[in-house]
């Protein structure tokens, strides 16, 4: 199995690959978004739930999330996310026509 950031190209590909970079950043610019609010929220609740009550962290969850996150501690009484799935299917994050894979057989 083969995978990771990384291609096996040629120098002489760099300017389709940089269009590619681009298209893709711009084609995908709330997936990014929600990428980086993700970050963000999972960073302050890491810093700074110290096992008392989340309510007042909510109001420093990412815009981007507010209304799609609860934040809990989990069994562990670790701090952590909820995201509720159904809200974000429904949410502007939700785009079908971005999810795809590709699979080959390499013979190197």
């Amino acid at each position: 199995m083969l995978g990771g950031s990384f291609i096996n190209q040629p120098v002489s590909k760099v300017p389709e690959i940089k269009e590619l970079m681009n298209r893709t950043t711009d084609a995908c610019a709330s997936m990014l978004e929600l990428a980086d609010a993700i970050k963000t929220l999972d960073t302050m609740v890491q810093t700074h739930a110290t096992g008392t009550s989340l309510e007042p962290l909510y109001r420093e969850v990412p815009a981007p999330l507010r209304g799609y996150v609860e934040l809990v501690y989990d069994i562990n009484n670790h701090p952590t996310v909820r995201f509720i799935e159904g809200l974000l299917y429904r949410s502007r994050f939700y785009q079908p026509d971005l999810q795809s894979i590709a699979l080959f057989a390499d013979s190197g």
